[in-house]
C-alpha cells in the first residue's frame, strides 16, 4: 500500500502517553489516564469499549472489554505491605 498510512499514533505533551491511534481510514481509538499514568479507558469512535479500574489498597484491577463482554481481573505485581 505504497503512499497510504495504516495507522498513525498521537502521544501526550513530552512524547508522552499514547492519546491516539488513527487508522488510514478514519477509525480511532482514543486512550485515557489516571493521575499516576496508568490506562484507564479505551474509546473506539467515541463509543467507551474498555475501562480499567484498580484497587490501590487490594493489589487488584479488573478490565472490562464492552465489545467483546469480557471481564479481566489481575493482581498487582508489588503489593504495598
Amino acid at each position: 500500500m505504497a503512499g497510504r498510512t495504516l495507522i498513525s499514533h498521537s502521544n501526550g505533551l513530552n512524547n508522552g502517553n499514547l492519546v491516539k491511534s488513527t487508522y488510514g481510514a478514519g477509525a480511532h481509538i482514543d486512550y485515557a489516564y489516571d493521575s499516576y499514568d496508568q490506562l484507564i479507558k479505551k474509546t473506539w469512535n467515541y463509543s467507551v469499549v474498555s475501562t480499567i479500574t484498580k484497587d490501590a489498597k487490594e493489589g487488584y484491577g479488573i478490565s472490562v472489554d464492552n465489545t467483546l463482554k469480557l471481564k479481566y481481573e489481575y493482581a498487582a505485581l508489588c503489593r504495598p505491605p
